[in-house]
Formats: structure tokens, C-alpha cells, sequence
């Protein structure tokens, strides 16, 4: 499973623009109550709110936070309220308890939306939802001094740093809050720009970042990591206290990470904290550090999928097979045909044609090869090639691989 924070808040966006609302059938409802309070959300700015209607009961409704100036200047708790909104049938369960992000997206999607509100006796619409301004590059902050922490509706903590920028997690647990009262944090985040009409639970926020902490490890390197196919994707070292470390780093920023380190040299590791435990991939690189140099990957969210993406071109070749890599149980998982090409072989295609794989076998593959990139390490300097076509034996074997 790959855990993407960045595809989250795409996601995310994409839902609040009109995706969610075809997933579920929906009607628009007219509701009349006391507004109660209003509420932060995903990026920080307030976009929800919760009014108690005559019945007694409460109930929530999200608006994108560009219209927070016009609602909390024009409606101050405790006003009578009015609104329609496109509301969700049938409502979903959803587990309140939980804080995971993914938990708290979850219950944040679940909720109906605004669509018109009553202000000064008329209808305003509120325009569809549309997404909103977030950084394409990861921002990467390392021992930052925190400046002031905030519990906000004993459910969302906040932290402010570099004077107008704040972090936040929608969770206040002990072990978050003894970490930030340390003084000094470190983590990466897509950011959330101030725009028009965004109205914060703290003054003079120029950029909010949902808090995604990294942890800190010294140590110094052991060796570096290759796939199956020879791409170099993350290493490994030895920290202090003797415990051994990995970490993955996208292929293409392979050479860049060699040449930084020094053999027997002491670093500051810092890493991801999501790891899937029944996995063998490592957690994310994220810097490293040694003395006044610095070197930030720059990339987040590639878990699982540090061979990044390639292009291809077509490929004809015939050769004699000089080698075959097979795993614990035997099957065949690749081939080396003429000590210069790697042949990929899935599953399906060794059930087809294994017994035929023999070493000094003369084949014909027709298929797709691999653009090695400019900042990729191979442990052997191979070809790669996804077959889509082999000749053996006299006999043509269709194989559609996909790399």
C-alpha cells in the first residue's frame, strides 16, 4: 500500500470540486438554527460550521474557506442562521474516534456542504467549490525553533515558527505535544497559501503546513540499496547506537546522494515516519546533513515507488541467455541474455515459458527499453527491457508485460 500525503490533498481538492457529490446521491436541504461556532479544516482556515436548530440538534456544515471573511464578519455566534445545502443520503458510518489523517479525511468528506447562506435578509450563493493553491514542491523545515503552540477546539494543535508560518496536526496527543515542547521541529508538508478570504484561528498566518513529522537518526553509511533490476533506490547505514537504518530515495537521485557522502563520515539522517510494517520498503530520505552541508531531496510521497517513472523505446534484439535470477522458491524472475540486456519476467509469463529459459538459449525479444536517467545508479550497467514479444524454440510467445 502507498501512502501518498501529496496525491491526499490533490484528492482531496478534487472530491471538494464536485467528485464526492457523484459518488453519493444528494439533495439540497434548507436548515434554520443558532450558529454555534465555526471550525478549522484541512488547510487551516476555517471552512465549517455548526449550528443548533430548533429541535435541539446540532449539526455541521463545511464551506470553502475563501468565503470565511463573509461569513464570520456577517454571522457572529449565536445569530440566527439559514442556509441550504447539498446534502448526503444515505449518511455514511463513520468511526469518530479515530485520529489517523486518513480517519479525519475520511469524517471531513462525509460532511454536506454550503451551497447559499442568508445574509442581511438575502440569498448569497456560494460558488462551486473549486481547489485551492497548493505548493507543487514539498517544503522541507529541519530543527526549526517553535515560536508558540496552540490547542485549538481540543482536537487540532498548532505551532507557529519563522514568524508568519504555522504547522499544524488535527490530533492532540501526548507524545505530538512532548515532541513540539522540545522546542525545535522537523517535517515536511505540501503548503497552503494565505488567499483572499481564508480567516485563521491564529493571527498573521502567511502559509499554513499540515504537519508531517521526520525523524532524526545519526549515523554513517553501510551500503547503498539496489532493486531486482539493478536501480539503485535507497541505503542503508549504521547509526550510533548500532542499529541499522534504511532509508529510500527516488532513482534519479541516486548519483546525487553518492557523490554528497563520504565513506566512514558521520551524518544526520532525516527520515519519513510511515512505514508500512509488512513491507520491506524503507522509509523516505528526506535530507541529510553534515556539518554546514546540507542536501534536501525535495521530493515527498514516493513510498513505495522510489524506481520513478520512466520513458521507453521500442527494442529488437537476439542473444544467447547468460544468466537467470530466480527467487527462494525457484521461480524465474528475470534473465541476462548476452551479459548486456535485464529481461524482466513476470509471473504469468514464467508459468508460460520457464521450462524454455536455459542458460545458452538463443532468443528473440521484441519489447520496451528502459531510459536509464541522468541521476540513476545501476549496479550492473544492464539494458533494461520489459518484453512484450519473445522467439524461442522456433515458437513466438506474446507476453503484453507492461514496465
Amino acid at each position: 500500500m502507498k501512502t501518498s500525503m501529496r496525491r491526499v490533498f490533490v484528492c482531496l481538492m478534487i472530491l471538494l470540486s464536485g467528485e464526492l457529490v457523484a459518488q453519493r446521491k444528494q439533495e439540497v436541504k434548507e436548515f434554520t438554527g443558532v450558529l454555534k461556532s465555526y471550525s478549522v479544516g484541512m488547510m487551516f482556515a476555517y471552512d465549517y460550521l455548526t449550528i443548533q436548530m430548533n429541535g435541539g440538534e446540532e449539526r455541521g456544515f463545511l464551506f470553502h474557506p475563501k468565503y470565511g471573511t463573509l461569513l464570520t464578519s456577517n454571522l457572529k455566534p449565536g445569530s440566527n442562521v439559514s442556509l441550504k445545502s447539498n446534502t448526503f443520503t444515505p449518511s455514511p458510518s463513520i468511526d469518530h474516534k479515530g485520529d489517523s489523517y486518513m480517519e479525519i479525511l475520511q469524517r471531513y468528506l462525509s460532511r454536506d456542504y454550503i451551497v447559499s447562506i442568508l445574509i442581511n435578509d438575502t440569498w448569497q450563493d456560494l460558488a462551486e467549490i473549486k481547489p485551492t493553491p497548493v505548493s507543487p514542491e514539498v517544503s522541507l523545515f529541519l530543527e526549526k525553533k517553535i515560536e508558540e503552540i496552540t490547542v485549538i477546539e481540543d482536537r487540532c494543535i498548532a505551532f507557529r515558527f519563522d514568524r508568519n508560518k504555522v504547522g499544524y496536526y488535527f490530533a492532540v496527543r501526548k507524545d505530538l505535544v512532548d515532541k513540539l515542547k522540545s522546542g525545535r521541529v522537523s517535517f515536511n508538508s505540501f503548503m497552503h497559501l494565505n488567499t483572499e478570504g481564508f480567516v485563521y484561528p491564529m493571527n498573521n498566518v502567511a502559509s499554513a503546513y499540515f504537519y508531517r513529522p521526520l525523524e532524526r537518526v545519526e549515523g554513517v553509511l553501510k551500503s547503498f540499496l539496489f532493486k531486482q533490476n539493478h536501480v539503485c533506490i535507497g541505503a542503508a547505514f549504521t547509526a550510533n547506537d548500532g542499529r541499522e537504518i534504511k532509508v529510500s530515495f527516488p532513482s534519479d537521485k541516486a548519483k546525487e546522494i553518492k557523490e554528497f557522502i563520504e565513506v566512514g563520515k558521520t551524518y544526520r539522517i532525516y527520515h519519513s515516519t510511515f512505514k508500512v510494517e509488512s513491507q520491506l520498503t524503507p522509509r523516505e530520505l528526506q535530507a541529510l546533513v553534515s556539518g554546514k552541508d546540507t542536501l534536501k531531496i525535495g521530493v515527498a510521497d514516493f513510498y513505495g515507488g522510489a524506481d520513478v517513472k520512466h520513458d521507453f523505446k521500442d527494442i529488437v534484439s537476439t542473444g544467447k541467455i547468460t544468466s537467470l535470477d530466480k527467487d527462494d522458491s525457484g521461480r524465474i524472475m528475470s534473465i541476462i541474455v548476452d551479459d548486456e540486456f535485464y529481461i524482466e519476467i513476470d509471473n504469468r509469463f514464467e508459468k508460460q515459458i520457464g521450462v524454455l529459459l536455459k542458460r545458452g538459449e538463443t532468443l528473440s525479444v521484441t519489447g520496451l527499453e528502459r531510459v536509464k536517467k541522468a541521476g540513476e545508479i545501476y549496479k550492473e550497467d544492464f539494458r533494461i527491457i520489459t518484453p512484450q514479444q519473445i522467439t524461442i524454440g522456433g515458437k513466438v510467445y506474446l507476453l503484453q508485460q507492461q514496465p
